[in-house]
């Protein structure tokens, strides 16, 4: 069995999820772009955005904020046909999370 490797605990913080939220439309308009998604994987991983986020080969630390400039609320609120998708710039979000740890989380 292989499990996943999450990555940095940091990306799941609610303060820095919060934070990311407030880049929201920035991340839309200047820092994503948009993925077409296929209408079997969209039966598929019907009720299961992050899994088809896993089948993308998405890294885990950028499923929520996906999840979220998707306009989606839970993965399993993936229920609807949705042909393209929103895919953030994993530089740009780790730009944000490096922003967020040397503000809010003193080492």
């Amino acid at each position: 069995m292989k499990f996943l490797n999450l990555g940095d605990p940091n990306y799941y913080l609610p303060g820095f999820q919060r934070y990311l939220m407030d880049y929201k439309d920035i991340i839309i308009q200047n820092h994503s772009f948009i993925d077409t998604v296929d209408s079997l994987d969209q039966l598929q991983y019907f009720g299961d955005f992050y899994g088809l986020l896993n089948a993308m080969n998405l890294s885990p630390t950028l499923w929520w904020i996906t999840l979220k400039i998707n306009g989606l609320e839970a993965s399993h609120s993936f229920n609807e046909y949705l042909p393209n998708i929103f895919i953030p710039s994993e530089t740009y979000v780790k730009k944000r999370l490096d922003t967020y740890t040397r503000i809010f989380i003193k080492k």
